[in-house]
Order: C-alpha cells, then sequence, then structure tokens
C-alpha cells in the first residue's frame, strides 16, 4: 500500500514511477473495440451525407465571378483585350506513378488506431522492465493506408454530380466533401473549350484551388477514371484556367508555386476592406485574402495605424466595393500614400496567380486614394 502512494512499482525493483514504467505504461493501451476508426468509402458520413446530401456547389450554388467582366458575353465567348506581353504557362504532365494523393501533398490524418508498440511481445513473459533501465524508444509505426484525396465540385451538372459520387464509392481512396475546405486536394469543374483551351467558371472554389496548389481539373477527369476503375492521372485533365482571363495557367502555377515553397501571391500585403460586397460577397473576398497571405484590418484607422507605425504604405490597399468610395476616405486614403482598389483586381491576381499591378484610368483597377502604378 505504501509503495502504491509513492507511485513506484509493486516490487520496489526499480526506482521508476509509474508514469513512465513499462508495465504501466503498456496496462493503459486500449482494446481493439474502443480504438477510434475512419469512415469507410460506403459510409454515409464519407461521401458528404450520402444519398441526400447535395456536394455544394450544384446547380449554381458556386456563384460565378464573370458578372465582373464586361467583356464576356452571355454565350461565354470572350472580346479579348490588348496584351502588353506573353506569359509562360508550366506544360501539363501526365503524373506516373504513387497516387495522385501524394503529388498534391496534402496530408490528412485518418484517426486509425495503431497496432501495440513494437517489441510488447517481448515483454510479454515478463513483468517489469530490468532494474534501473529505461524503456526503449519505440520506433512511430508506419501508415497503414494512403491518405484519401478530398474532392470537392464546383458549379456542376446534375450529372457530374452523381458521377463524382459515384466515383469516390466505387473507386475508393478519396472523400466527396459537401463544401470547399483548406484540406481539399481537388477542385472538379465542368470543362468550356474556348480557343483550344480547356477553361472553367471562375467560382470561389476554382480560385481556392489555385490559390492552395491543388489540383484543379475537368469533370472529364472523374468520367474517364469511372470508364478506367481506377483514378487516372490528373495531368492531362488540369484546367489551363479560367473563361474571365482566357485561361493563363492559374491551376497550374498554383501547384508549381506550393511545390516550390514559394510565398503566396498576398503575402506580406495589409488590406483594409470598404463598402458592401455582394459578387463576390466580403466573407468570401476575406478568405481568399487570408489564403493568399494578406494581413486584414478590420477598420481604416488600423490600417493607417500600421502605415505610419512602419513608415511606409508599401503593400498597403484598400479593396472597396465599386461606387461605396467616400470623399473623406479617399482623402485619408491620399494623405497616408494607401491605394484604393476595386476587388476584379483580387480576382485577376488569383486567376493569374500572380500580383498585378494596379493601373490607374481606364482598363485599370484603381479608384481613388494615392495613385499608384
Amino acid at each position: 500500500v505504501l509503495l502504491d502512494t509513492l507511485g513506484l512499482c509493486e516490487s520496489g525493483a526499480c526506482a521508476l514511477k509509474r508514469a513512465t514504467c513499462v508495465p504501466a505504461r503498456t496496462e493503459t493501451v486500449l482494446p481493439s473495440s474502443k480504438r477510434a476508426r475512419v469512415p469507410d468509402e460506403d459510409d454515409e458520413a464519407a461521401c458528404g451525407g450520402g444519398k441526400s446530401a447535395a456536394i455544394d456547389g450544384e446547380h449554381g450554388a458556386d456563384v460565378m465571378y464573370e458578372a465582373l467582366r464586361p467583356d464576356l458575353t452571355r454565350s461565354g465567348a470572350i472580346d479579348p483585350p490588348a496584351r502588353t506581353g506573353s506569359l509562360t504557362v508550366p506544360s501539363k504532365r501526365a503524373r506516373g506513378g504513387g497516387s495522385a494523393h501524394e503529388e498534391v501533398g496534402e496530408t490528412v490524418a485518418d484517426g486509425r488506431a495503431t497496432a501495440g508498440p513494437a517489441g510488447s511481445s517481448e515483454r510479454a513473459g515478463s513483468k517489469h522492465a530490468p532494474p534501473h533501465s529505461l524503456p526503449a524508444a519505440v520506433p512511430a509505426p508506419a501508415p497503414t493506408t494512403a491518405a484519401p484525396m478530398s474532392i470537392v465540385g464546383s458549379n456542376l451538372s446534375e450529372a457530374s454530380s452523381a458521377q463524382l459520387k459515384c466515383a469516390c464509392r466505387e473507386l475508393g481512396g478519396a472523400l466527396a466533401l459537401s463544401k470547399w475546405s483548406p484540406g481539399a486536394t481537388h477542385v472538379i469543374i465542368d470543362p468550356t473549350v474556348i480557343g483550344g483551351k480547356t477553361l472553367g467558371a471562375r467560382t470561389y472554389k476554382h480560385l481556392c484551388g489555385v490559390l492552395t496548389g491543388g489540383w484543379v481539373v475537368s469533370s472529364e477527369w472523374v468520367r474517364e477514371s469511372l470508364s478506367a476503375g481506377r483514378w487516372l492521372p490528373e495531368g492531362p485533365f488540369e484546367l489551363d484556367g479560367d473563361v474571365s482571363t482566357e485561361g493563363v495557367g492559374g491551376p497550374a502555377k498554383g501547384r508549381a508555386m506550393r511545390m516550390a515553397g514559394q510565398p503566396r501571391p498576398f503575402a506580406g500585403m495589409r488590406v483594409y476592406l470598404h463598402g458592401k460586397f455582394t459578387t463576390p460577397p466580403r466573407a468570401q473576398l476575406q478568405q481568399l485574402l487570408q489564403l493568399g497571405g494578406a494581413q486584414l484590418f478590420s477598420t481604416f484607422a488600423q490600417l493607417q495605424d500600421s502605415v505610419l507605425r512602419e513608415g511606409s504604405a508599401h503593400n498597403a490597399l484598400v479593396l472597396c466595393a465599386v461606387g461605396g468610395l467616400e470623399s473623406p476616405l479617399a482623402h485619408k486614403c491620399r494623405s497616408v500614400g494607401v491605394p484604393v482598389i476595386q476587388p476584379s483586381w483580387l480576382l485577376d491576381c488569383i486567376s493569374q496567380c500572380e500580383r498585378l499591378a494596379f493601373r490607374s484610368g481606364t482598363g485599370g483597377y484603381w479608384i481613388g486614394g494615392a495613385v499608384i502604378s
């Protein structure tokens, strides 16, 4: 009783406390019946709620941002603007070997409980470790299953949505998400071919996929994978971009930046959102800016304090809803050297996966405040 009170082993053979003693640790291992289990692909919860749950983005739920481009016709054709230079887009390459999830590089914890530590069978015949000896280090067990892909659809037709659910169920190794999350590895979009390029609608989830460096692919990938009976390499099905910017390789550039460990497009930027935003709404603009690495300020006074404290307005801006700039705010922005920019600048930057110049005048993004080219 005294030994138990002191927290020592029953025999008193070693001076280790029970919290670190080998037999004390092995006694706390849960039986297999109480260990965590991950839902199988057939579980309804693993596919976003089963047959009754619709994948977010079906039937127009994921709003397209093409309304901000006046040069886009109702049929989807584009009046191409004058170009001042050429842009090199990484070429598509079919991936060989390995799983799709390995290329994406996302890590998803599967929650499975692993077997007991290695060497436990050697201790089965001995109740205690040798006197005055510390337990040997136990290597972490190797994962037993590959982490699944996390796939979300954006503006999919009813047929494409059904095929995505079927593929996740039949092919395995993938979860169909009900809405976009930072863990999404793939964004699936119905394609539109314009000028020989495979493009997709510019939606919130499309832009999130570019910023996080995931796969943004045509729904043909799902369809062809179902026909082949396995998940095919994504490379040949990656979208060339969105219809708003005529396909400048944003998805491929986003993946290349992530794999190279390059800074995100808006890293180091200080941004205040002003006005009433509708398409996209304020919450989505905030999410896109944060995914891109920007620092957000809830008031202009906070942004102004940051500029004065650092003695520079470099990388500071006000993102303002069109028509929402009042004269007092415009004056304050000019006094501290902060430009006021319209939201289309943010969307075009993400589409091209690079930070664009603000540009003033016709066709530019500048709408007030300090004039910065």
